[in-house]
This record gives structure tokens, C-alpha cells and sequence, in this order.
């Protein structure tokens, strides 16, 4: 548990959490209007990486206070398979050109990695594990032993030194999606001397189940949930209250979306097709000692409903504990790589 660490461990885990503003692998993006004193939690460095506007320092806050509630519910985890050491990609998929620079603007955007339909792959102000993710389809929380610079902190000012990377690749104009995500794993091999092995771990996670009497969910809308460009949910820097908004949406998005936020595996157990319309809100303050334990009675206020009240309350869905295997990615070997010479 989280208040059992070593402080500055926890305090750098937040930080490191907190400039997760967005994602290419169907991970959350958050968003709140105005600012907050919070921010002072957190200093300039989270400021540097988000886009500048409303959205800007508060939207870190946000991914903060769900940090910190995930942290507050995950346990100790346990190896119980350890699987062998994963080599060079055996389709020898490579890019036909690429490039990796130190980031041009300490204030870009960070942490998008993009493939285009004409074969060509960006990715800006990301980490190796920023990477690494995008190229094993994995969240963030499942790449274990990457070293420190890996996934560091976002830096004040663009630096030659800097650990963090603006990656331009081409790869031949029929190439997928898939193919480029291969030609990204040859990339990391090559460039970076990355040699990882996978582990299934045993730990606890979470089913999405309806409540007996049904669930509650609406209709919905017209417009269908894009995950790389939606923002699905908003935490109020004043109130700490979470708001989940969302025209359309799958169970199966649900739960994926989820699984960011609760820093787990959460598997949809419901048997509900078909997309709906959700709008759920829960306290989302990390200082709330049961912010992420399931409730054994009915909630004491129901104006400050934890995640596990407010869905039965309000989608008619619960979350029932379980204990699942979970695939890990492990670094065994990384370097950092030698940039490419400015244009």
C-alpha cells in the first residue's frame, strides 16, 4: 500500500504519473477548465509539458489525484511466470528512415505517438517508455525495471541531454498500423539496445459486472467515443469531484479506459452490447483513505460517493474484486541512444 512507502518514492511515482496528459494506446485523457493552488504540489515541471490554454497545468493536477488514488489500491505485486527474454522482432520489419532528437520545445504537448495512413510515424516529447508502450500495446503501468531516465521527468528547457525524444520515422506508404508498431520494436532494439522478457504476475484486479437489478445505462448519442482524441472524464481542481461524460460508449472502451485509471486489469463481465451514453461522478480526493476500497455498506454521503459507490449508484455497474494474471513487460537492457544531428 501507498502509505507504507518511502516518501520520495511515492512523491516521485506522482510526479512521473502526472505528466500522462494523454496517450495513443486508448488511454484516458483529462481535461479541467480553470486552474487550482494544487498545481503548487507538482511545481513547473508539469506545467512545461502540457499545451499552454485552460487546459494546461490543471489537466496535471487531475492525472495526479487519479495517480494517487491508484496507488491507493493496488498491493504489493507478486512474479509467478517469468518467460524468456524477448529478441529482435522476427518479422525484421524496419523503417526505411528515421530520426531521434533531443525535443525541440520543453512546452510541446507531450506523449503522443502517432502512425499515419501514408506510412509515416511521429511521436513527440515522449520517453523510451512512452515508446515502448505504444510499440507493445501495453499501459504504462505494466513496463517493469526501465531505469530512471527512461521515464524521467519532463525537463524545463530543451537540453542535448535531455531523456526525453521527437521521433520522426517513414516506413513504405502500405505499410499498417501493426506493421509500423514491429517497425517501432526493431527501432527500439537497434536504437536504443533494449532487450526485454515478459512476466505474468499475479494481482489483484477488477470485473465489471451489472447489479442484480440491472444496470441503469442510457441511450446514446450520435457521436461514437474516438479514444485518441476524446476526453472521457474531468476531475475539478477545487471540489477533487471526477465527472465521466460520454456520448457513446462500449463496455469493452469502459473498461479499458478504466484500467488506466485504476492502475490494473479490469475485465468487462457485464454482457452488455452495444454503446451507451455515461455520465457518472465520484470523489476523487486522494487524501480519502477509502477512495479506492470497495464499500461493505451503503455510502455515508452521497454527495462524495467513492468510484465503487458511484457506479452502482448511478450506472447500475459494480466492481468485483478478483485476482487475476497480469502480463509484464521487464527491461533487462537499455542505453540511451545517440541523437541525430539537427537539421
Amino acid at each position: 500500500m501507498v502509505r507504507e512507502e518511502d516518501g520520495a518514492a511515492y512523491a516521485a511515482q506522482l510526479v512521473s504519473l502526472a505528466r500522462r496528459i494523454t496517450r495513443r494506446d486508448a488511454l484516458p485523457l483529462l481535461s479541467i477548465a480553470g486552474r487550482s493552488n494544487l498545481s503548487t504540489r507538482v511545481g513547473a515541471m508539469l506545467a512545461s509539458d502540457v499545451t499552454r490554454g485552460p487546459v494546461g497545468t490543471a489537466a496535471a493536477v487531475a492525472v495526479v489525484t487519479l495517480a494517487v488514488m491508484a496507488a491507493l489500491g493496488i498491493g504489493p505485486l507478486q512474479a509467478v511466470t517469468s518467460m524468456p527474454r524477448a529478441q529482435a522482432p522476427v518479422s525484421g520489419l524496419a523503417f526505411e528512415s528515421m530520426s531521434i532528437r533531443p525535443i525541440a520545445s520543453a512546452t510541446s504537448r507531450c506523449c503522443l505517438v502517432r502512425y499515419a495512413a501514408d506510412g509515416r510515424m511521429s511521436a513527440a516529447n515522449v520517453d523510451l517508455v512512452d515508446l515502448i508502450v505504444s510499440a507493445y500495446g501495453l499501459y504504462r503501468w505494466q513496463v517493469a525495471g526501465a531505469p530512471n531516465w527512461a521515464g524521467g521527468d519532463v525537463p524545463l528547457a530543451p537540453s542535448p541531454d535531455a531523456n526525453r525524444f521527437d521521433v520522426q520515422a517513414t516506413a513504405p506508404r502500405s505499410a499498417s498500423g501493426d506493421d509500423m508498431r514491429l517497425m517501432l520494436k526493431t527501432m527500439l532494439t537497434n536504437r536504443f539496445q533494449l532487450a526485454v522478457h515478459r512476466e505474468t504476475r499475479s494481482q489483484k484486479a477488477y470485473e465489471l459486472v451489472a447489479e442484480p437489478g440491472g444496470h441503469t445505462l442510457q441511450p446514446p448519442g450520435d457521436r461514437p467515443y474516438v479514444a485518441d482524441e476524446d476526453i472521457w472524464l474531468r476531475v475539478d481542481p477545487t471540489s477533487l469531484m471526477a465527472t465521466l461524460h460520454v456520448e457513446r460508449m462500449t463496455m469493452t472502451e469502459l473498461t479499458r479506459n478504466l484500467g488506466g485509471i485504476l492502475q490494473t486489469t479490469v475485465v468487462d463481465r457485464t454482457g452488455i452490447s452495444g454503446a451507451f451514453r455515461l455520465d457518472a461522478r465520484w470523489d476523487a480526493d486522494p487524501n480519502r483513505p477509502d477512495a479506492l476500497q470497495p464499500s461493505s455498506g451503503s455510502p455515508g454521503n452521497p454527495q462524495r460517493l467513492t468510484i465503487f459507490e458511484a457506479f452502482p449508484a448511478q450506472l447500475g455497474l459494480r466492481f468485483r474484486e478478483t485476482t487475476r494474471a497480469v502480463n509484464y513487460l521487464v527491461v533487462d537492457n537499455v542505453e540511451r541512444p545517440t541523437p541525430d544531428p539537427a537539421r
